[in-house]
């Protein structure tokens, strides 16, 4: 086989060039598109020079020529890569959309050689125009899109089972019990009565009336069984990393950052601050992390960062009694409240830009958007904890922006993907949870319900 890859393959993870089989076809056009992307602070300059570097250290297997192109073969590695540029192109790489019509040329012209050739593009225009010349496509999906029960809904039919839940195997309980069941609520099917539990270890822990109690003492208490579950993985120790996949206003972002600052004021000899990072990433740019070196940039900083600031807003005017005072004098509480809670609790916020050479030791860390960051982002901000420290990973499916990413190969997507079938052997205590309602507002729902029929 013979696969053709667009530029956006490679930008997403240079490594991406060992995922397929048989022979790797890379066009002179993705080379220069690489080449422009390698100077820059970003992950896909990053991943433009980790590219370049591959190239530069490949063995060179010798150059064909023939009436229409030049192929210069290399190994990798034990795999072998076909450089290629045609000795004439239609398309003018100055025009709309020419670059992508010189890459299809290429891959014409290795579809009339080989049969077995395809492209590879996660591109939809570029899928349909590859379409139209009659070629073989195809996107670099890594995970399958498939429906996992995160929490499984149970129907109890014996009281007694119902009634002895707690500690019991969740195996004897439900035969049909799978990885992804993080969570359960399960129903008597003579009272109706239902109970909330999360399994660790194989067995069930129920959510009693006393942990209910706890979870709730917080800044912004959980409004339905969903936060309730997510707060009790985020408050418990044994849980290294938590997963939140939710609709907008779902409460994600409430959730994390008021479970995050209740962990860490009730382990202060554990935790000793709140990192929260989020993608550069935004619904007016498709450039994924190219926005440019940020020091000292509050201004373009801004942007990527107000969702922590209004969930940090949101969560001091929970507590604020406003009864009889003035609004400026909210205000000027809300601001020393505000500034007292993020030194308090050593608050920062960050984009994942430039994350490189940090190590977070005894911090909670929340990676927010998660839905927008590629799997060598998300390897990234991973790789920066150290000891003493719990990770919360928040997105929506619903919501990606970016050009590079899509359900199939986000780093989210491939986070869950891992919840539910366990192929890393670790040691880290894992959840997963989705958020399926809409609490912020009747718009906000309203807006979900409309445009998300996917």
């Amino acid at each position: 086989m013979y696969t053709i890859l667009d530029t956006n393959i490679l930008l997403l993870d240079a490594n991406n060039i060992y995922l397929t089989k048989g022979i790797t076809v890379v066009s002179d056009t993705v080379l220069a598109e690489l080449d422009a992307k390698k100077n820059g602070f970003d992950e896909i300059n990053f991943q433009a020079r980790a590219f370049a570097r591959l190239i530069e250290s490949a063995n060179n297997l010798g150059m064909t020529r023939d009436n229409d192109m030049i192929v210069t073969k290399l190994e990798l590695n034990g795999k072998e890569i076909h450089i290629v540029s045609l000795n004439k192109y239609k398309a003018d790489p100055l025009s709309y959309g020419g670059n992508d019509a010189r890459i299809i040329e290429v891959t014409s012209a290795y579809s009339k050689l080989y049969k077995d050739s395809v492209l590879m593009t996660n591109d939809m225009l570029m899928k349909f125009q590859a379409a139209a010349a009659g070629l073989t496509i195809t996107s670099l999906k890594m995970v399958d899109d498939r429906e996992v029960k995160f929490t499984k809904e149970f129907l109890v039919s014996d009281p007694e089972v119902f009634r002895t839940l707690h500690n019991s195997s969740i195996l004897e309980v439900d035969s049909e019990y799978l990885i992804e069941n993080y969570s359960y609520k399960f129903t008597c099917g003579t009272t109706n009565q239902m109970k909330l539990a999360t399994i660790q270890n194989g067995f069930i822990t129920v959510i009693g009336k006393d942990t209910e109690t706890q979870l709730r003492k917080q800044r912004c208490t959980p409004i339905n069984s969903e936060q309730l579950l997510l707060s009790k993985a985020i408050q418990d120790s044994s849980i290294d990393l938590v997963l939140v996949e939710g609709l907008a206003g779902s409460g994600k972002n409430i959730s994390a950052v008021s479970n995050a600052i209740k962990l860490l004021e009730s382990n202060r000899d554990k935790y000793q601050s709140i990192a929260y990072i989020r993608s550069p990433q935004n619904d007016e740019s498709d450039k994924g992390e190219e926005i440019g070196f940020l020091a000292g940039n509050a201004e373009k900083l801004a942007m990527y960062l107000g969702p922590m600031e209004d969930t940090i807003d949101f969560i001091v005017r929970n507590e604020i009694v406003t009864k009889g005072k003035k609004k400026d004098e909210i205000d000027a509480l809300v601001e020393e409240k505000t500034a007292k809670l993020i030194n308090d609790c050593g608050i920062e916020s960050m984009i994942s830009t430039g994350l490189r050479g940090r190590t977070f030791h005894n911090t909670i860390v929340i990676v927010d958007e998660a839905q927008n960051a590629a799997p060598a982002t998300m390897q990234k901000v991973l790789t920066r904890v150290g000891k003493n420290c719990k990770v919360l990973v928040i997105g929506s499916q619903r919501q990606i922006d970016s050009s590079y990413v899509n359900k199939y190969n986000n780093g989210l997507a491939l986070l869950m993907n891992e919840a539910g079938v366990k192929s890393v052997d670790t040691t880290i205590g894992m959840f997963a949870i989705t958020l399926h309602k809409v609490v912020r507002s009747e718009m906000s729902k309203f807006a979900e319900g409309l445009f998300s029929k996917s």
